[in-house]
């Protein structure tokens, strides 16, 4: 099977469009940001709008002239702090910036949802100990 590459700034609209229709979207990650959680061109997410948006809610948003999908690491108002969970760097935002969140991502076959018990103690558990993660999973 031929399969091809559409970068998600040019599936934006029809992503769009899906979710102000209550719909949901599924789509392959590019890029290593949010390992380990998300595999590049190995993790499928989908993807769907909700009125209120928590504290490590995985987002799909605007972000300068691109499209970043991201951890909320902080909401202080309507100012959102962002960050990739293999990066460093955070990425600030509003509300309006977002797209939607990540309900479940598949790798290999291996459906994990985003609002059970389970991952959400492996994401606290990873952002504890990030710092040294990030050092071992680049060696």
């Amino acid at each position: 099977m031929n399969t091809q590459t559409i970068k998600v700034d040019e599936m934006l609209p029809i992503i769009i469009e899906s979710l102000n229709a209550k719909q949901k979207a599924t789509f392959m990650v590019v890029g290593s940001s949010m390992h380990p959680f998300l595999k590049h061109k190995e993790s499928k997410v989908t993807i769907q709008k909700k009125q209120t948006y928590h504290k490590y809610d995985i987002i799909l948003f605007h972000y300068m002239s691109t499209v970043r999908l991201h951890r909320i690491v902080k909401i202080k108002g309507e100012h959102i702090t962002v960050q990739g969970d293999n990066l460093r760097s955070k990425e600030f935002i509003t509300k309006q910036d977002i797209i939607g969140y990540v309900t479940q991502f598949e790798n290999k076959r291996k459906t994990t949802l985003c609002d059970s018990t389970l991952y959400k103690l492996k994401v606290i558990l990873w952002l504890i100990i990030r710092p040294i993660g990030i050092r071992l999973i680049r060696k």
